[in-house]
């Protein structure tokens, strides 16, 4: 996990000179698969930072409450095409690996967000007692969300 991140930072350290940096709030609704076969929902409300580079690179990180385990955040990074940004990264509590589709709406100031997650426990195999509670015991995790960005630092208004 260590080694993903440092990897992450160095990769965006690279392509360090953001075109545009915005602050936002994040609010996403989703169902989890847990491990017993059942569904089971969820909800979290977020404030973070996105990077996007002269080359189109995402840099987009997260931490904010949640339920129901409280707490959460997110790192990953992608690229940006048009009004779309797609994301790939890890959500360290609940340990999971997500890909993530931001749709930008035209004006700018929110957009809608798409993601799908699998977690820690299931990548390493099921029943790992290690990754079972860091992965609150889910299987995988569909969100959907609404961004209000905050400010930019350049590009957006």
């Amino acid at each position: 996990m260590k080694a993903i991140i440092l990897s992450i930072l160095i990769f965006i350290g690279i392509e360090c000179e953001a075109q545009e940096q915005f602050t936002s709030l994040e609010w996403n609704a989703g169902v989890s698969y847990v491990d017993d076969g059942f569904y089971f929902p969820g909800c979290s409300y977020l404030i973070g930072t996105t990077y996007i580079t002269k080359s189109n690179l995402v840099l987009d990180a997260q931490i904010g409450l949640a339920l129901p385990t409280l707490v959460t955040g997110k790192v990953g990074v992608g690229f940006k095409a048009k009004n779309v940004i797609i994301t790939a990264g890890i959500r360290p509590y609940p340990s999971h690996a997500y890909i993530q589709l931001q749709r930008l709406s035209n004006n700018k100031h929110h957009s809608f967000i798409f993601s799908f997650e699998e977690s820690a426990d299931s990548m390493t195999g099921n029943g790992n007692y290690n990754w079972q509670g860091r992965s609150f015991y889910s299987i995988r995790l569909a969100t959907v969300g609404y961004r209000w960005n905050l400010g930019s630092k350049f590009g957006r208004k």
